[in-house]
């Protein structure tokens, strides 16, 4: 039995016991609720099975800066909106400002809302 002591160390040595973890970066931009939504899930999914997950979240639409669906991943790094793209995005916030509430009774509207 103890001659075969270092045989048994030696295969044991090399079977994994355990999991390792790793290290994994999740990008998703601040852009639509259901993008955010998906992403979020998956990286804390990733973090309840004992992985460090980092989160790039660039910011396109402010409005969902505190709804990340993020529950159980804490590091998230932001990154913030340069002049450009706020200048895009209020004037796309005030082209589509009557896109869900108007009529369909005459569908040039929506036409008029997208492209005017």
């Amino acid at each position: 039995m103890l001659n075969s002591l270092p045989l048994i160390f030696l295969v044991f040595s090399y079977c994994p016991i355990g999991s390792e973890a790793y290290k994994i970066l999740v990008y998703t931009n601040l852009f639509g609720h259901s993008h955010v939504k998906i992403m979020g899930t998956v990286a804390d999914a990733l973090t309840d099975a004992g992985h460090n997950v980092t989160v790039l979240m660039p910011i396109i639409e402010r409005q969902f800066l505190n709804d990340t669906c993020l529950k159980r991943t804490k590091n998230v790094i932001f990154v913030e909106q340069d002049e450009q793209l706020k200048l895009q995005m209020q004037q796309r916030s005030k082209r589509f400002v009557g896109v869900w509430t108007s009529t369909n009774s005459n569908p040039y509207n929506l036409v008029k809302v997208h492209f005017l």
